[in-house]
Formats: C-alpha cells, sequence, structure tokens
C-alpha cells in the first residue's frame, strides 16, 4: 500500500510539473512567469546530467548557442560548481543552500559527500533523510571548528551577505541590514573553517554596481578583494555574460559593465530576456 501511495504522489508531481511547464510555454516563455521554476529546474537538471556541457564547465569552453536563454544564473553557477567539485567523498560545507533541491542532493558528486548546509532559517526542502546535515546561523559567525571541511560551496550568498536578507530569506529583524562590506567578514570565516588543500567554490553576480537591498552586485573591484582578502595558494576566476543569443564563456572586460535586471522593480521583462544578472563571476579559490 505504501509502494503504490509513493507511486501516486509521484506520478502527482510529474502531472503538476508537466501543467506548470506547458502553462510556460503558453504564456510566452518569459522569465518569472507561471511554470517559470519549473522549467528552470528541468534545464538545470539536463545540464548537471550532460556529460559534454561537465567538460565545457571544467575547462571553461564556450557554450552550445542559446544555453540557458531566458534562464537566470543558476543554469551557470550549479553545473559550474557541480563541475569544480572533486569525485572523491569529502566533507562538504554549502554556505547559502543553494544545493538544496533534489536533483543537486541525489548527483552523483554530491551522494558520496558528507554535505551540511547552512542558512540563515529553515526552508521547505529539508533531506536529513538522505544524510544532509542542516545548521542555521549568520555566515560571518559561523560555528564550525576551524579545517572542519574539505570543501565549500557558496553559490550566489555572498552579494546577500550583510544586507536586507529579512526582506526575503527571514523574518528576523536583526537581519534587516545595510553592510555592503561583510561579505569580506563571512569570506574570512569560510577560510578559517576549510582545510588547506581544500577548495572554496563561490560565486556572484557580475558588473556594474548595484545595491537593492537585499543584494548587492559585485564590481572587478569586488572580485579582486574577494581573491586578495584571504592568502589562497590559487585563485581562478570564469566570467560568464547573458545576451539575447543565451549565456556563454567571456572575459572580465566585457562583462564589467552589464547592468542586473531586477523582477522585484521592473516587471517588465526587457528585450534581451534576462531573468536576473547578465553576467557571473565563478571563483575556484585553492587554500
Amino acid at each position: 500500500m505504501k509502494r503504490i501511495f509513493e507511486l501516486g504522489k509521484s506520478s502527482y508531481r510529474f502531472l503538476r510539473r508537466w501543467l506548470r511547464i506547458s502553462r510556460f510555454y503558453a504564456g510566452g516563455e518569459k522569465p518569472w512567469s507561471r511554470g517559470y521554476f519549473e522549467y528552470k529546474w528541468r534545464a538545470i537538471a539536463k545540464a548537471i546530467n550532460d556529460p559534454r556541457l561537465r567538460q565545457l564547465f571544467e575547462r571553461g569552453g564556450n557554450l552550445p548557442r542559446g544555453y540557458g536563454f531566458g534562464i537566470d544564473e543558476r543554469i551557470i553557477e550549479l553545473p559550474w560548481a557541480l563541475a569544480q567539485l572533486s569525485e572523491q567523498p569529502l566533507s562538504l560545507l554549502d554556505a547559502g543552500s543553494a544545493l538544496n533541491f533534489l536533483p543537486l542532493i541525489i548527483h552523483s558528486k554530491l551522494k558520496n559527500k558528507k554535505l551540511t548546509i547552512i542558512t540563515l532559517a529553515p526552508e521547505t526542502n529539508n533531506f536529513s533523510r538522505q544524510g544532509v546535515r542542516y545548521t542555521y546561523g549568520d555566515m560571518r559567525k559561523l560555528r564550525f571548528a576551524d579545517q572542519a571541511f574539505d570543501a565549500i560551496t557558496c553559490i550566489s550568498t555572498l552579494e546577500h551577505v550583510g544586507l536586507d536578507n529579512q526582506a526575503i530569506y527571514t523574518h528576523e529583524q536583526k537581519y534587516a541590514e545595510n553592510h555592503p562590506a561583510d561579505y569580506l567578514v563571512a569570506l574570512k570565516q569560510l577560510y578559517r573553517v576549510l582545510r588547506p588543500g581544500g577548495t572554496l567554490l563561490l560565486t556572484v553576480p557580475f558588473g556594474q554596481y548595484v545595491n537593492i537591498g537585499f543584494m548587492q552586485q559585485f564590481t572587478p573591484e569586488m572580485v579582486d578583494k574577494v581573491v586578495s582578502v584571504c592568502p589562497w595558494k590559487q585563485s581562478v576566476v570564469t566570467y560568464y555574460k547573458y545576451h539575447s543569443g543565451g549565456w556563454d564563456v567571456s572575459t572580465r572586460e566585457q562583462a564589467e559593465g552589464v547592468k542586473y535586471f531586477n523582477i522585484h522593480t521592473t516587471k517588465k521583462i526587457e528585450a534581451d530576456g534576462a531573468a536576473a544578472a547578465r553576467a557571473v563571476a565563478c571563483i575556484k579559490l585553492t587554500k
């Protein structure tokens, strides 16, 4: 009976997802419209399980034409992070909870990891039964021992540190802040809890500076500070840029002038179909 019940739930979820994606197509495939979330995650799941794309993200190669058109920067950040992550069984800290989604939790790169997720507050998704450990708190005051983790991911999280996280991510008033330089405090904490030889994989939206309350877009100077604030032994920064033909690898110079699209203030999708950041810096740091 339990098996039948589970199959019924699975069929219902599939049908609901299919209907929402169908509505997304019928509505003109506009970012953040009904069905966008399901459409985006179907694309992400396909990307992270494509061996050819994995190789391109590993070496920073050019992406297929039209890749990720109309999809926000997660279509770059998550495949890039998984491509860079070691195959070995490691203790992994996900700072910011970007990995807390089923297509990622069941991925081969994560299934053999001892995964700890830290974020400000509990979320709907919870994979404790799959062995994921959750802890809640401030990245600027990590409660982990020195050198506790073999690897760390911090995907599109650093840009929120010290800003108004009460607006979207938690109800706690104390997180309604405006301390834009505090991302450097968080970085020092991540460095502290990473073992020597370990890797930090982090991404930030990149381009013209903007502070929109709950996040800020990083400039070239801010990326330089990310790399230099701690004595990393090695650093590699790969830039990706969005255009009307989708996402592709770019250069720092080509990406530094782009503007962030904020759906919270501009409800009309712009001509290029951008969903959020138009460029992203993917940074691999080795301690």
